[in-house]
């Protein structure tokens, strides 16, 4: 597998009424990815903070533009 959309579920996940989801138009499939960590990796100093990022990437975009290089 090169990309999340050569899985076998893509290709079977139906609307109620038996269409294929993804092959309609305007039917978006999202990713959301959510990641914090303390930076500084030291709790047992008292140092305490908190980074994180959130991520919402549109799956239907092309791989080279979704996830670039």
């Amino acid at each position: 597998m090169s990309d999340i959309w050569d899985l076998k579920m893509w290709k079977t996940l139906n609307t109620t009424d038996g269409q294929q989801f993804t092959r309609l138009p305007g039917n978006l499939v999202f990713s959301l990815n959510v990641n914090w960590f303390n930076p500084l990796s030291n709790k047992a100093a008292g140092k305490h903070k908190s980074l994180g990022t959130i991520a919402l990437v549109c799956l239907n975009l092309p791989p080279h533009i979704r996830a670039p290089s």
